[in-house]
């Protein structure tokens, strides 16, 4: 219930004035210690630093955390008299991940965020809007959220709580989700609802049997009016494409990035090098994703490879990769660091692999002006790690410390 409810309905009586009271006493409370938290300043000091731009890593200087941010960084500075002095003694100080593709709940988010991820990029609806929001709110337990509501597929509208969740299309409901004006109603439907960005189905999936990933789902009108109109909200599209004719079409109409791209041609990937399509190529899928099922696990076999083929040839040519992961965040054992390896192994260099899940990302994502990075200004989302993760990427595993908005929410340096 929000609070605008809670006031309406609230009597007249004294016993109702006096919980409404102690509510508002709650509430300041709240607040009050959010913002003395919020204002700690906190001095990393001897500190090896791999900003997410920068081609060498800074070594050997502090970086200055006030207010939620970053506030310094340099080898001669001073620390406040009232700042906590974390001596890292050589440690390494990376930015948080941005984990560009998951699928999480409230719990499942909080698990992201103890595997170093700060930022996702949600792109199945479920409860993105209520975490964004609690993470808005103060929640330092929960990574940043950028929603996307729903996944705009010709089956939404079968859903059992599509009327509840779009009272507006009630007359879409139990019917296939196809022509120009209804795509166009299902997007404003979810930029009404405030989400952050819109992922679009381009073909079938791949983790269901009864679906085909090389199948087609939207025409090439449909997915131009959909990126036409998240386009007038001012939104970028997300495109799940397996098979290459999909994945053309949605690059054709103007998507921000293709989700998978297994089946892809050159002919595709030259158009996403023109058009400045990025690539999130989820590789680690089918690890954490062990099916039973005889199509799944004949899927698993044979599509696992191709798709790293693919992310080879993207990167030869120059398209931008990130590394997003389709992850729950269930497995507690693979986390985004070890799609960074994968990339890695790929083509891509460390410094690169380590940049596919921080600051690249976070261009992608269109919030590189203020996370993704450890620069002046930007938000303190910060790691701590044992050791050099440009020797091994194991290191991005051996997490020390976690700082997200500014606050300490993992601490184990003396491991």
């Amino acid at each position: 219930m929000n609070k605008k409810t809670i006031l309406e309905k609230a009597s007249p009586s004294e016993s109702s004035k006096k919980t409404l009271a102690a509510y508002i006493l709650i509430l300041i409370s709240v607040l009050t210690v959010s913002a003395q938290n919020n204002s700690a300043v906190i001095v990393f000091q001897h500190a090896n630093v791999i900003d997410g731009i920068s081609r060498e890593p800074m070594r050997d200087v502090s970086v200055v955390v006030a207010n939620g941010k970053i506030a310094a960084i340099g080898k001669r500075i001073k620390a406040p008299s009232n700042a906590q002095i974390i001596d890292l003694g050589g440690k390494w100080l990376l930015p948080g991940y941005i984990d560009a593709h998951v699928h999480v709940n409230f719990k499942q988010a909080q698990r992201a965020l103890r595997s170093g991820v700060t930022t996702i990029r949600q792109m199945s609806g479920g409860d993105d809007i209520e975490i964004r929001e609690a993470h808005k709110k103060g929640r330092t337990d929960l990574p940043e959220v950028l929603a996307s509501g729903a996944q705009i597929r010709p089956d939404m509208a079968s859903s059992a709580n599509f009327v509840k969740i779009f009272p507006e299309l009630s007359d879409m409901k139990g019917s296939p989700v196809s022509g120009v004006e209804n795509v166009r109603r299902v997007v404003k439907a979810l930029v009404s609802r405030g989400v952050d960005h819109i992922k679009v189905l381009a073909t079938e999936r791949a983790g269901t049997p009864g679906t085909d990933p090389r199948k087609r789902t939207f025409t090439d009108e449909e997915l131009a009016a959909i990126v036409d109109e998240a386009r007038r909200a001012g939104l970028k599209v997300a495109a799940h494409a397996h098979a290459d004719d999909g994945a053309y079409a949605a690059v054709k109409a103007g998507v921000r990035s293709i989700e998978h791209g297994t089946w892809m041609t050159d002919k595709t990937l030259r158009l996403m090098k023109s058009r400045g399509t990025w690539y999130d190529p989820t590789i680690l899928y089918w690890e954490t994703h062990q099916p039973s099922d005889p199509i799944l696990v004949e899927r698993a076999r044979t599509m696992r490879p191709l798709v790293e083929e693919v992310t080879r040839k993207a990167y030869k040519m120059g398209i931008p990769i990130v590394g997003g992961t389709d992850f729950n965040y269930d497995d507690g054992q693979l986390t985004i660091a070890d799609n960074a390896a994968i990339l890695a192994e790929l083509g891509l260099t460390k410094m690169e692999a380590i940049k596919a899940i921080t600051s690249q990302s976070a261009k992608l994502l269109e919030i590189d002006h203020r996370t993704g990075a450890i620069r002046k200004g930007l938000e303190a989302d910060i790691l701590i790690f044992g050791s050099d993760p440009l020797s091994s990427l194991k290191a991005l595993k051996d997490i020390r410390m976690i700082v997200n908005d500014g606050h300490v929410v993992f601490n184990n340096l003396d491991q």
